[in-house]
């Protein structure tokens, strides 16, 4: 009897235990799931770019509004520096669109900074009938103006135009010392209301993506 007792205690106790594990199972699931890069769309890079990976950054908001582009800056900052990766925000040194169209500041700052990489982060509206085919058509097509960092941020959206239901974020790795386009990527199309909570999310997915792909170098 004792021992028959003894045995149904020592089984419930296995079934607590294996509840507990696949319960850690789950949360362990959960964070690894949650840990993904689903929020990266879509991705290109320049086959001819064979050079080393980029160690240290300057990010530039492509919008007019300053308020927001500080908000998108920081919120890829604080997830490249998460990561390792030397990084500094472009409106420190470039605070207005002005500052971005004048070329000569522009390299004197990526120069004194000794930034080997540039990158830019635009937000593109997306219209109701673009997005079931939108990332076929962006794969295909390269980014105008791919070749020159400077036309890029001279003719950034300066129209500030009021952002559609859907919306998605381009981002740009450049070549600091050639200003040419080494990778360019784009998020899936994210809800506008969210836009600001989906800039983390899109600059950690952008942050591991181009260290999976060996184009940025943790050194912090």
């Amino acid at each position: 009897m004792k021992k028959s007792v003894w045995r149904r205690s020592a089984f419930a106790l296995v079934i607590v235990g294996v509840c507990y594990l696949t319960s850690a199972c789950g949360m362990i699931a959960i964070a690894i799931m949650n840990n993904t890069y689903e929020s990266m769309a879509g991705t290109r890079k320049d086959a001819a770019y064979s050079g080393p990976p980029f160690q240290k950054i300057i990010l530039i908001g492509l919008t007019e509004k300053g308020s927001t582009r500080i908000v998108f800056e920081n919120a890829f900052m604080s997830q490249f520096i998460e990561q390792g990766v030397n990084t500094v925000i472009g409106s420190i040194d470039l605070p207005d669109a002005d500052s971005l169209r004048n070329k000569a500041l522009v390299e004197k700052v990526i120069q004194n900074g000794n930034f080997d990489g540039v990158i830019t982060v635009e937000v593109k509206n997306m219209a109701d009938n673009e997005t079931p085919q939108w990332l076929k058509t962006w794969v295909a097509t390269r980014t105008p103006s791919g070749d020159d960092l400077f036309e890029i941020i001279s003719n950034a959206d300066k129209s500030a135009p009021e952002p559609s239901d859907k919306i998605r974020f381009e981002v740009i790795l450049w070549n600091g010392k050639t200003a040419k386009q080494v990778w360019v990527g784009t998020t899936i199309a994210v809800d506008k209301h969210e836009i600001l909570r989906e800039a983390h999310t899109a600059a950690h997915s952008t942050v591991k993506t181009l260290m999976n792909a060996k184009l940025l170098r943790s050194t912090l």
